[in-house]
């Protein structure tokens, strides 16, 4: 199995060494983007409506794209939901002497190589504005960005299950069905006046690394359970 799930993790890894530097390019932008945002809102002390509004915009970048950083993102991703891509390669995959399980753990690697230079390129633009900002200090930051990590985990290998189980346009479709659901859940909890960012700050502040430890924990073990049903996915999929 070793020996097959490396050749898989290599041959993808091949094709990405562009689309990981474009990638970390624009996860750069958008950390830069996010933290400017999250510090203005804090500034608006008089304007409460629109810091509101900034605190939100700023949850809902750090949500999309703290989802998406253990992908790279090749030009596999522009049109698979018109070229099914990545059924193409699966059904590929399965002609070779490889079992589900394989083509599933070497997916699974992949996301965990990436993730880490995507983190760092998304986090150290948006932690050195906020920063300038004194929003957090640097262990607070680090925190919170650890604990975004066990959610990075957790979506990651959501949308691996969506690649690998189901067609280019129903991989398009659920993406969309998460991101609405999660924007309400974000609107729900902004007239809360709960924030996603600011709260994580204030749970390392309370909590020290009790937080980041778990979330994790909880993102390796969401992580372990969807690709499980991953496996179980793959293996009744009709790819002809």
């Amino acid at each position: 199995m070793q020996r097959n799930v490396k050749y898989l993790v290599c041959h993808e890894l091949r094709r990405m060494p562009i689309s990981l530097l474009v990638s970390g390019i624009i996860y750069a932008i958008g950390g830069f983007f996010t933290g400017g945002i999250l510090v203005s809102a804090q500034e608006l002390q008089d304007e409460r409506a629109i810091q509101l509004i900034q605190q939100f915009t700023s949850d809902w970048m750090m949500l999309c794209l703290a989802t998406s950083l253990g992908f790279a993102f090749t030009k596999d991703y522009l049109d698979y939901f018109r070229t099914d891509a990545f059924s193409r390669r699966t059904a590929f995959y399965r002609k070779l002497p490889l079992t589900n399980r394989e083509i599933v753990v070497a997916r699974h690697v992949i996301l965990l190589i990436t993730v880490v230079p995507m983190s760092v390129c998304f986090h150290i633009p948006a932690y050195l504005i906020i920063r300038l900002g004194s929003l957090a200090t640097g262990i607070e930051y680090l925190g919170a960005a650890v604990s975004w990590l066990g959610i990075s985990l957790l979506a990651g290998a959501g949308y691996i299950y969506l690649e690998l189980g189901f067609s280019g346009r129903k991989y398009l479709v659920y993406t969309m069905l998460a991101l609405g659901i999660a924007l309400v859940l974000l609107t729900g909890l902004g007239f809360m006046g709960i924030f996603l960012v600011g709260g994580s700050f204030q749970l390392v502040r309370n909590y020290h690394a009790w937080p980041p430890v778990l979330s994790v924990l909880a993102g390796a073990a969401g992580m372990w359970f969807v690709a499980k049903k991953t496996v179980r996915r793959l293996n009744v999929r009709d790819l002809l």
